[in-house]
């Protein structure tokens, strides 16, 4: 009931209150009623009410009948708070979501390399994880187009760790950093984008894989 419109009004005496939440929709699901009685039991029949037909007290077990803005039917306890709403025609949640919604998605690091250097279907990443992964088996895994102009590589690293790497046409030519045999790019983040053999790399993806 919560943001619905609120009707107060005594219920027969001073010492009797009735707190109503309604939405005038033609729909029990969104009304109900807090009856604070410190009265004497109170026979409810013949009020006027703001709520729409069919409402059940869940907290002291009685029931109250609404039918055409009049309480036809029901009574309050003395000292007694007593809750009225229908909760059999609400809307229950759906546990089982359909697509089912996915708020971890697997984090990659894809390093993106220019097609023009070995090739667009020659090209390969030898890498490992720089924290102290173990290396591919040379001489790496193959890339892939990924757009105009470049290949690329997805590398599953939901920890975000550094990586470490080399380029190589799958067989006798490499390309190291700064073109010194020994020396590895290395890098972070979700996209690596290496366009010269510097070590400085791009961070903004050129397309989508």
């Amino acid at each position: 009931m919560e943001g619905n419109a609120e009707y107060l009004r005594n219920c027969q005496a001073e010492n009797c209150l009735m707190i109503e939440r309604y939405k005038s929709d033609g729909s029990n699901a969104n009304d109900g009623v807090v009856v604070v009685n410190m009265a004497g039991d109170k026979n409810l029949a013949g009020l006027d009410t703001t709520l729409d037909d069919g409402t059940t007290d869940q907290v002291n077990g009685g029931t109250i009948t609404v039918a055409n803005k009049k309480i036809t039917a029901g009574s309050v306890k003395s000292g007694k708070v007593s809750v009225f709403v229908n909760i059999g025609t609400a809307p229950t949640p759906d546990p089982d979501p359909t697509p089912d919604p996915d708020p971890t998605p697997d984090s990659t690091t894809t390093v993106y390399y220019p097609s023009t250097k070995f090739g667009a279907d020659s090209t390969y990443l030898h890498w490992r994880f720089a924290d102290g992964g173990t290396w591919t088996t040379a001489p790496g895994v193959k890339m892939t187009a990924a757009c105009s102009g470049y290949v690329s590589y997805a590398i599953e690293n939901p920890d975000g760790r550094p990586i470490e790497f080399v380029f190589t046409n799958g067989s006798s030519q490499w390309d190291n950093k700064n073109g010194v045999s020994g020396q590895n790019y290395t890098a972070t983040g979700a996209s690596v984008v290496v366009t010269d053999n510097s070590g400085n790399y791009g961070t903004t993806a050129p397309c989508t894989v």
